[in-house]
């Protein structure tokens, strides 16, 4: 603990002699004695130790208080000094600044200065508001003539630019590369070596594109790489001074058994005669210039490299349980002739064609995938592609690895290149699954088994308009919403440095702020989807790896309904940071392991945020999304068990939410009004985070999640929603 140093005993004077205001100042009352006594503020600002020394820190005059933090810049200092290279250094409160009081570091190197070294120091050591803002370099510090930093004399922080707020191009190959893959991805017209990735609107599931794309160009990466240098400068010099890690990943076509997934293990317990029709599809426009030939190529080398898109299911032994192989299939191309259609006729022409194909998968005979191009008439500019593959071969993420694919495939028969085999494989679903059984196994999953039940034992099912019975998929009918252009760039790109939050927090917070208000329950439960591809596993890199690695647990979000939008921001970010391993362990528990306890759902809404769409075929030359439906991808008669689906996209610049519901249970008013409060919901934390001038922390920024609740940690930094007055700290 620091605080200012008092002084007190018989040595302390009444106070200065004649100068009564000045005494009343710096003499004060003494607040632990009752029969009186003075004591007398130095104005030292000092840190008691365990021993008993006490460490001077600086001046109380040079605290300052950043993003409602008290900070001393001496503190600072301190720490500085002791990074290799720094010969001197000082840090200053920089009152000046319009945005607020920031931190600037003044350093005297003792080689070549490097501001990527020294951010990387304190990040390590320091809190995100005790970080320098501006790193300024000099020669060396000016003294006066005692000796002390001539604090007067040093450069004024106005003077100065700051990197991050300059636009610095790539320096060499690498930079350039990751630079394009970052602006495509994050659909930036230009990104500067020293911008952050995530302030730039990037997530954990851009992250898994970026990583695949960098390989592509050479670029050894993993997913945690991102997470701890965002920039490209910081990127590039950690991969060109990082070896290659070794990464199991068998090679050639694979042959054998693969054990099925949590995920894989729910969708065969819905126990339906509708298994082969549960697809996942895109529909494309695509050039009229692409033959058929060329398509055929490129799906069977698809097929080749992503081995899970040729699994084949078939049941065994006396209680009939499912198991999969890799089979032989090499996939179907269907031509449909729609030359001839009008105009008029032609969109709903191609839904038609389009649905006959949806029904025509086969998981008993491992034809899991399908290809339908569409010739459309000449008038027409594109013609159609309808791709087809079962849920169980492909998720959302793997639909980015396998256009990308398609996309390079095409690029190369147009260049004349064949497509021969020679691409190095990443992590295959089977070296996936036996890295998740043995996770499975170990005592940090089985000892999660209390705290699971805990979150399910206390679920209450959500209250329904009608008692419906027997649901099906064509019962159910969907409500949209959709959050502006201006919101949705501030949710992407601005709001989450605030709190240091994803964007999951803050729409998970909505639902469960709009949930909780709709039951008057409190306690929220909800069936969280993830993309399941969690940078757990040394050694296994399923970056470029298709096949459903969903992962589906259960979440109970408690909700303080008097809270103010930045204590319900921070509590519920602190509720899902304290989720065990991302609820990777959950499914382990539930379908690996077997525990009975876990055998049943507890929750009735599932909530699934699938990220940004624009970025998965935006930037092809080839193809691009087709306005048409593409049909049910899921058989109308498939039994229904959620009473809501909730999903979340970001398109066309906007986020777009999806209310999928039973017409048999609810009212479409009811849903129209639960849709509605979460917009404003929503609506209202992003603006909440947009007018906050400081950034605020909170337990798990710290590793203390579970440790001690946000509240405490407020408390223990003196940190109030309203402006808070000094203390003193007694020794």
């Amino acid at each position: 603990m620091s605080g200012e140093l008092l002084i007190g005993g018989a040595g302390v004077s009444p106070g200065y002699l004649n100068q009564p205001e000045q005494s009343a100042e710096r003499f004060i009352a003494h607040p632990f004695r009752s029969n009186g006594g003075r004591l007398y503020r130095t104005g030292d600002l000092v840190r008691r130790l365990p021993s008993g020394a006490i460490i001077f820190l600086g001046r109380v005059d040079d605290q300052v208080k950043i993003r409602g933090y008290r900070v001393e810049p001496g503190e600072v200092t301190r720490v500085l000094s002791g990074c290799e290279g720094v010969q001197q250094c000082i840090v200053m409160a920089d009152r000046t600044h319009g945005g607020g009081p920031r931190l600037v570091a003044y350093v005297v190197a003792a080689d070549a200065f490097d501001e990527d070294v020294l951010q990387a120091y304190l990040r390590n050591r320091l809190p995100d508001y005790m970080q320098p803002a501006l790193y300024i370099p000099l020669a060396e510090l000016p003294l006066t003539p005692n000796g002390k930093v001539d604090r007067r004399a040093l450069p004024s922080p106005a003077d100065i630019v700051s990197k991050a707020d300059l636009y610095v191009a790539p320096r060499n190959q690498m930079e350039e590369d990751l630079t394009a893959i970052w602006a495509e991805l994050l659909n930036t017209e230009r990104v500067g070596i020293y911008d952050n990735f995530f302030e730039l609107g990037g997530d954990s599931i851009v992250v898994i594109q970026v990583v695949s794309r960098a390989k592509r160009k050479g670029i050894q990466l993993q997913v945690h790489d991102l997470f701890d240098y965002q920039t490209v400068a910081a990127l590039a010099e950690m991969a060109a001074q990082q070896e290659a890690s070794a990464v199991q990943a068998e090679q050639g076509v694979l042959t054998g058994s693969c054990d099925l997934s949590p995920i894989q293990h729910w969708f065969f317990e819905q126990d339906t005669q509708q298994q082969s029709y549960f697809n996942q599809s895109i529909l494309l426009q695509l050039r009229k210039s692409v033959s058929s030939v060329h398509l055929r190529q490129v799906m069977q080398a698809l097929i080749q490299k992503h081995d899970a898109l040729r699994f084949v299911y078939h049941k065994e032994g006396i209680d009939g349980r499912w198991q999969q192989t890799y089979g032989q299939y090499t996939g179907t191309l269907e031509e449909v002739d729609l030359s001839a259609i009008t105009p008029e006729e032609l969109a709903t022409s191609i839904t038609a064609a389009c649905s006959r194909f949806q029904a025509s998968l086969a998981i008993e005979k491992g034809e899991l995938i399908r290809w339908v191009v569409i010739r459309t008439p000449a008038a027409e500019v594109e013609d159609r592609l309808l791709m087809v593959v079962h849920h169980l071969a492909i998720d959302g993420v793997s639909w980015r690895i396998l256009i990308d694919d398609m996309q390079n495939y095409l690029d190369r028969l147009h260049e004349g290149e064949p497509l021969v085999a020679t691409e190095v494989k990443t992590s295959s679903y089977r070296d996936w699954m036996q890295a998740l059984t043995a996770y499975a196994h170990t005592e940090r999953v089985t000892s999660q088994q209390g705290y699971w039940e805990k979150v399910t034992g206390a679920f209450r099912p959500l209250p329904v308009d009608m008692m419906g019975s027997g649901q099906v998929r064509s019962s159910l009918a969907t409500v949209e919403t959709v959050l502006d252009s201006q919101l949705t760039a501030a949710l992407l790109k601005e709001v989450n440095p605030v709190y240091n939050t994803e964007v999951n927090d803050l729409l998970l917070c909505a639902l469960g702020m709009t949930i909780a208000a709709w039951t008057g329950n409190s306690q929220v439960h909800i069936g969280l989807e993830g993309h399941g591809r969690e940078d757990m596993f040394p050694g296994i890199d399923i970056t470029g790896t298709t096949g459903w690695f969903t992962n589906k647990f259960p979440v109970r979000l408690d909700i303080e309904s008097q809270a103010s939008e930045g204590n319900m921001i921070k509590s519920v970010k602190e509720q899902l940071r304290s989720i065990p391993d991302k609820g990777m362990g959950y499914g382990c528990l539930r379908y690996l392991n077997q525990v009975a306890s876990l055998r049943h759902n507890s929750w009735d809404i599932v909530f699934n945020y699938l990220g940004q769409l624009d970025n998965i075929v935006s930037s092809s030359k080839w193809f691009k999304g087709a306005p048409e439906f593409p049909g049910e991808h899921i058989s109308p008669a498939y039994p229904v068990r959620d009473y809501f689906v909730v999903k979340g996209i970001v398109t066309a610049g906007t986020l777009k939410i999806f209310w999928t519901y039973s017409s048999q249970q609810y009212h479409i008013a009811t849903v129209e009004k639960l849709a509605a409060g979460y917009i404003a919901h929503l609506t209202a934390l992003i603006r909440h985070c947009t007018h906050q001038e400081q950034k605020a922390i909170t337990p798990s920024d710290f590793g203390l999640n579970g440790k001690i609740d946000y509240k405490e940690l407020d408390e223990l930094l003196g940190i109030t929603e309203t402006e808070d007055e000094d203390g003193i700290i007694k020794f």
